[in-house]
């Protein structure tokens, strides 16, 4: 008795095209999902946890965008305000409209224009500039320095992009795991 196995290899080959198409199509749809993940990631990163937040401009530009290449299919993640990258790369501040910039202190959640229009906004009676600082007055005549005001201010480099990304990856390596298994599966059952 022989035995003969014999393959038909444009099926073969076929079966495999079509898992490829299946494949692409589960690990777009995938990918897509994971669209507002990276984005909920990288607000995490800017709120509360790498910078102060005053005015939440910055968080409320967050988007992605699935961008496909010839390689592939990616989900970008981005701050779409023009500082953002100032933060990620670093680099320095200098004052240009006026002859010094008001960095706020620590705990500080509103701006030094707000402030000086109208200080009992904010819990002071009176507010008033000095060549390095502004101060808020109490009723009591107690103050606080609300803002410093130097020429210029260095900014670290902080890419708040790379931790977000690092906390994605589980939950990235899942739901593409899941859409490779879905995508063979047909494979596996012996369909196209």
């Amino acid at each position: 008795m022989d035995l003969e196995i014999t393959t038909n290899a444009r099926e073969v080959a076929d079966r495999l095209r079509d898992a490829a198409v299946r494949l692409q199509a589960s690990w777009r749809k995938a990918m897509r999902s994971l669209q507002p993940d990276a984005e909920r990631a990288l607000r995490e990163q800017l709120q509360g946890r790498t910078l102060q937040r005053r005015s939440g401009r910055l968080s409320d530009s967050i988007r992605s965008r699935l961008v496909e290449t010839s390689d592939g299919v990616a989900v970008e993640a981005y701050a779409g305000i023009g500082y953002a990258g100032l933060l990620r790369r670093g680099g320095v501040v200098t004052a240009s409209r006026a002859a010094r910039l008001a960095v706020p202190r620590p705990g500080v959640r509103f701006s030094a224009r707000a402030f000086l229009a109208n200080p009992a906004a904010f819990g002071y009676s009176r507010g008033f500039v000095t060549p390095r600082s502004i101060i808020g007055i109490h009723d009591d005549r107690t103050f606080d320095v609300l803002f410093t005001r130097p020429t210029s201010v260095a900014i670290r480099a902080f890419d708040f992009a790379v931790p977000a990304a690092r906390a994605l990856e589980p939950l990235v390596r899942d739901r593409l795991t899941n859409a490779v298994e879905e995508a063979l599966r047909p494979l596996g059952e012996g369909g196209g």
